[in-house]
């Protein structure tokens, strides 16, 4: 906001208005929402808060402090039929794909509008309350979405090379988080909405639109897939660069999405995998453990399920809890080796001191600062739902009826998550497959990304996705 306002100051107005200037930060969100336990009802809301406004009533959901902006719609059920009628044929995935990038930025296209641009380029007078008049501009400072709508409003590919929509580090590299090498490669290969990017994206339009290029052709990929980009025009970039705003810096990490429903249930997971090859009463000894823990405070710690273990119906509070109480839960279970037992507790520590740290209210300077010995395998429901995804598969891959798959007896395969790359062994016979744990995910890579955004935006609890939930 500091910056902004020296910026807009050192710009003289076309009117020569010399009244007070004051910045309104427009803080969005947005997360697509199911509306009921049981059908398909659900809505995609875009929400809008005023930075200007105390982070403290902010939060407060009396204080009604959000503003609809707009429901985002879903591409509609006949599209199928439009398309047919159209051009002759049934659309395919990568074009119903690229009709809901073209449709979220059609719709921000929308909101972004002329009346809207001229304030933010010429500011508005508004009298406030005390009776002064001010000029006040406009300017779009965060918006808080879990990570495919991150990737839609980036304009970047899903889980591709460089799955981060606020830098070119390379998913190989994932692994380096927290290395000072990591931090220079982010700051290196920060992505910038410049001339170069603008005009491939342009060149890549013409090829689709005006000269009929599939969007599966090579031509595209050898162009694009490097940087993770897709041949669509941001709105952001579009209505807003030729004011010096970069669309990327906007996009805030995201605490709920990354953290608790990202790292922490991957790392959760794995874990309950562990305790399967272990063997034994273990997993039942820690659903025991969680019920055994008393609740604290109003909310702080709620009562646990009865099956923590199965994953079932939780909350992203639900999981904060989990992590908040782990040590003392898992302390002990792996006790035929104390080592590995002490490397369970150890990951635990640095996993809450950090959750911890991320979720302060208020930072200073120095505040930014598994086993190889198990044979982890899927858990039970990965295994049933594993099964499912095939049956699936052979009966839409042979119109209807299954067929016997060939190849080898044994196979290796990359399933592609969000959580990241897990390699799977497959054999000839049943029973769950062998998974090891990926550290090449977006999710653990933003974690990186915590100290510059604190710096730039303020507290996580700023721009938590939780609010808008």
């Amino acid at each position: 906001m500091n910056k902004e306002y020296e910026k807009i100051r050192a710009t003289p107005c076309a009117d020569g208005c010399q009244l007070e200037i004051v910045v309104a930060a427009i803080m969005l969100w947005s997360d697509s929402t199911h509306l009921a336990q049981f059908g398909n009802a659900s809505l995609w809301p875009i929400y809008a808060f005023f930075g200007n406004q105390s982070k403290y009533v902010r939060g407060k959901p009396t204080e009604f402090a959000a503003q609809h902006m707009a429901y985002i719609p879903s591409l509609p059920d006949t599209i199928q039929d439009w398309y047919q009628e159209t051009f002759g044929k049934t659309a395919t995935a990568a074009v119903l794909t690229q009709c809901k990038r073209e449709l979220m930025h059609a719709i921000w296209e929308l909101l972004l509008d002329d009346e809207f641009m001229y304030a933010y380029e010429h500011g508005i007078v508004i009298e406030f309350a005390d009776g002064i008049s001010r000029r006040v501009f406009p300017r779009i400072f965060s918006y808080s979405a879990d990570y495919p709508e991150k990737v839609l409003l980036a304009t970047i590919r899903y889980l591709a090379t460089c799955p981060c929509p606020r830098c070119l580090v390379r998913k190989t590299d994932i692994v380096a988080m927290g290395t000072k090498t990591d931090m220079k490669r982010r700051e290196k290969n920060a992505r910038v909405d410049d001339k170069e990017r603008r005009r491939v994206i342009n060149m890549t339009r013409t090829w689709i639109y005006e000269k009929g290029l599939p969007l599966t052709s090579k031509y595209l990929d050898q162009v694009l897939t490097s940087r993770s980009w897709v041949p669509v025009r941001n709105a952001f970039s579009t209505k807003l660069s030729k004011f010096g705003m970069d669309f990327h810096s906007m996009l805030t990490v995201d605490l709920l999405h990354e953290f608790e429903l990202g790292v922490w249930k991957a790392v959760f997971t794995h874990l309950m995998r562990i305790l399967y090859a272990a063997g034994g009463d273990k997993i039942q000894m820690l659903n025991t453990r969680y019920r055994m823990v008393p609740t604290f405070g109003r909310g702080t710690i709620r009562r646990f399920v009865k099956n923590t273990s199965a994953m079932k119906k939780l909350a992203a509070r639900d999981w904060e809890d989990m992590l908040q109480v782990a040590i003392p839960v898992f302390e002990g279970l792996l006790d035929a080796d104390q080592s590995h037992n002490r490397l369970v507790l150890d990951l635990l520590f640095e996993l809450a001191r950090w959750h911890a740290l991320a979720k302060l209210r208020m930072h200073t300077d120095s505040t930014f600062e598994v086993c190889s010995a198990f044979v982890t395998r899927e858990l039970p429901r990965e295994e049933a739902a594993r099964g499912r995804r095939k049956a699936a598969t052979k009966v839409t891959a042979s119109g209807g009826t299954q067929r016997k798959s060939k190849g080898k007896a044994r196979a290796t395969k990359s399933t592609e998550t969000e959580f990241g790359t897990a390699t799977v062994i497959e054999g000839s016979s049943g029973g769950p497959h062998i998974k090891a744990f990926s550290l090449s995910t977006y999710k653990l890579h933003a974690l990186g990304d915590y100290p510059n955004m604190v710096h730039s935006f303020g507290t996580t609890d700023n721009y938590s996705t939780q609010w808008a939930n």
